[in-house]
């Protein structure tokens, strides 16, 4: 006798791109929980996907549960890999240090500075500092500054 029909996913198409880009080129975990979802879309069963796939009926309800909790529809490449990370990437790793309103202001503070003949390093450690003395965080490390403005190069680049 079949049991209880699954709870239906329901997934966009640039959210099932981001989901197929994860399983192909994400962390083991993170792939699995990306093919359950890509599973559940398909409209397969709880049993089937936990059977054929090794893990546990309730983590793939969990994963389910976690994917529909998550009120923003993805419109965008971006939106979608932040949804994905949201909701299959709880829990993974440290925590961040910074929040967003911290980031965009670090960011502000590099775009407004000039580098001048300073080494990247020396560049980012000012930043730190200032960032420091400013009350914006309590503490960061010229690396983690460095990560910041790439990523912030990398995404005014694309744009």
């Amino acid at each position: 006798m079949p049991g209880p029909k699954a709870t239906s996913v329901k997934i966009t198409d640039i959210e099932k791109k981001a989901l197929v880009h994860v399983l192909t080129t994400g962390n083991k975990l993170l792939a699995t929980k990306a093919e359950v979802l890509l599973r559940s879309q398909a409209e397969e069963t709880t049993a089937k996907i936990s059977r054929e796939m090794g893990i546990s009926p309730s983590s793939v309800v969990k994963w389910r549960k976690a994917w529909n909790s998550h009120t923003t529809v993805a419109e965008s490449w971006v939106e979608a890999i932040e949804k994905i990370e949201e909701t299959l990437g709880a829990g993974m790793g440290r925590p961040k240090k910074c929040k967003q309103p911290q980031i965009n202001k670090i960011i502000e503070i590099g775009t407004r500075r000039e580098r001048g003949d300073r080494s990247r390093h020396a560049y980012n450690e000012l930043i730190a500092t200032e960032a420091v003395s400013k009350g914006i965080v309590s503490d960061i490390s010229p690396r983690s500054i460095g990560r910041l403005l790439e990523q912030y190069e990398r995404e005014t680049a694309g744009a």
